[in-house]
């Protein structure tokens, strides 16, 4: 996502210089063809490219009232499908290719993804032994495991020491495209939600309280749990920056034109 950004940057900058050099041509009388063709050209790319850097928060506005958030490790051709699947009315179709893209290898290759969060390698034997599970379809065991996992990092690493399922937790980070109140604030609501009635009837949305409590007892099924999962690697970037320290903006004082000139030369 952030070479995203910076190809729009840097198309950006382009289109600016072919359209100084397009007033500079017409200037002096020259005929501009093969600019404004560069110019469209351009316009083209950093449209679409501007596109792409609104999927996170499009996908986050449909799926997150449904268990979902977009990550900086999430499949960016993935979700920007499941945007314009859903956008164009098959919401249930869109989240079906989500659950289907939840696999014990998809699931394997990011507990190595998330090996570089401290807190979280003494928990990878469990990890591991959950991606089995789930895996071999017993999503009510590496459900209950992902929920734990879930709660014990979040405890670990926030300055409240409290976890991922406790009220009014803030999960923040300034830069980053998961840890915001959008994402996992309002995944970490939704997750924790009350359920004061016992019931059997099917759930898809992997309800911490309820399933611990054991007062939602029909959670054993794919979508809860690839639901879990998605919740688990959406924190890295929140772990990630806790561990360092930088989760607030950095104070960097701003310079002027001529420093940032002089800085290069």
């Amino acid at each position: 996502m952030q070479q995203l950004a910076g190809m729009n940057l840097i198309v950006g900058l382009a289109l600016a210089g072919a359209k100084v050099a397009r007033v500079g041509l017409a200037l002096v009388g020259r005929d501009t063809p093969d600019v404004d063709a560069l110019i469209k050209e351009l316009g083209d790319i950093r449209s679409d490219a501007t596109m792409l850097l609104n999927v996170p928060e499009r996908f986050n506005e449909i799926f997150s009232g449904l268990g979902w958030i977009c990550y900086d490790g999430m499949n960016h051709v993935l979700a920007t499908e499941c945007v314009q699947k859903a956008e164009s009315g098959d919401v249930n179709g869109a989240e079906q290719l989500l659950i289907e893209s939840v696999t014990e290898s998809w699931i394997r290759t990011h507990i190595l993804w998330m090996h570089s969060v401290r807190a979280f390698r003494i928990r990878v034997p469990l990890a591991e032994k959950a991606a089995r599970d789930y895996g071999e379809g017993r999503y009510y065991a590496s459900t209950l495991v992902v929920l734990s996992l879930i709660d014990g990092l979040v405890n670990d690493l926030h300055e409240r020491q409290v976890g991922f399922f406790s009220k009014d937790i803030a999960i923040e980070a300034w830069d980053s495209l998961s840890a915001h109140e959008g994402g996992l604030g309002k995944l970490s609501r939704l997750m924790q939600s009350k359920r004061a009635k016992t019931t059997d009837e099917e759930i898809t949305i992997p309800f911490r309280h309820g399933i611990v409590h054991g007062r939602d007892l029909g959670y054993d099924n794919k979508a809860v749990s690839a639901k879990a999962w998605n919740a688990l690697f959406a924190l890295k970037e929140w772990a990630t920056r806790a561990e360092s320290g930088t989760l607030e903006r950095p104070n960097i004082p701003e310079r002027s034109f001529r420093e940032v000139l002089r800085a290069f030369s």
